[in-house]
C-alpha cells in the first residue's frame, strides 16, 4: 500500500484499525481514540488521513470492480445450468421419462408447488388482493418545509462532509 508517501506511525494506526474492521471486531472508544489520535501537527496528520482514505478508496474500487466480473461469471454459469437443465426437461417430456434410476445420479421431472400468474395489471385486482406501499415524498417535503411550512416529525437539515483530493 504505497500509493502515497505517508508517516509510519499514521500507517500502522490505520492498519492496526483495519485489520480489526476487517476481522468484524468492533474497537471500543479508547481504542479508537489511541489509533485515531490526532495529536502533533493536525494539518499533517488530516493530510495524512486523506492519503490513507484515498488509498482505501483505491482499494474499495478493486474489489467492486473484481465483485463485477466475478458475478459476471456466476450469472453465466447460472445461464448454462438453466440452459442443460431446461434441455433435460424437454427430453424426459419429449420421451415420457419422469425417472431416471442412477444410483450416483438420479434425476427426477417433478411439479413444483402451484403459483399464481397474473395476466392483468394489478391495479384491477379487487382492493383485498392489493397491497399499498406508503412512502414519504422528500421532495415535497423539502418544498414545503422550504416555503416556511411546519410538518410533525420532519425537519429540514443540511448537514456536512468531508472532500479530499
Amino acid at each position: 500500500m504505497k500509493l502515497y508517501q505517508i508517516s509510519n506511525e499514521l500507517s500502522a494506526k490505520m492498519t492496526a484499525l483495519g485489520e480489526m474492521l476487517l476481522a468484524g471486531t468492533e474497537p471500543s472508544e479508547k481504542e479508537k481514540e489511541v489509533l485515531i489520535t490526532l495529536d502533533g501537527d493536525l494539518d499533517k496528520k488530516l493530510v495524512g488521513y486523506g492519503y490513507i482514505i484515498k488509498n482505501l478508496d483505491a482499494e474499495s474500487q478493486a474489489l467492486e470492480t473484481e465483485i463485477k466480473r466475478l458475478t459476471a461469471k456466476k450469472k453465466a454459469k447460472e445461464r448454462h445450468i438453466a440452459l442443460l437443465k431446461e434441455r433435460m426437461q424437454l427430453a424426459m417430456m419429449e420421451n415420457g421419462k419422469d425417472v431416471i434410476d442412477d444410483p450416483i445420479m438420479p434425476v427426477q421431472l417433478i411439479f413444483n408447488p402451484p403459483s399464481v400468474r397474473l395476466d392483468i395489471d394489478p391495479k384491477h385486482l379487487p382492493i383485498e388482493y392489493q397491497r399499498i406501499k406508503v412512502e414519504a415524498d422528500r421532495t415535497a417535503l423539502s418544498k414545503a418545509l422550504k416555503a416556511g411550512a411546519e410538518i410533525n416529525g420532519v425537519v429540514l437539515e443540511q448537514k456536512q462532509h468531508i472532500r479530499i483530493g
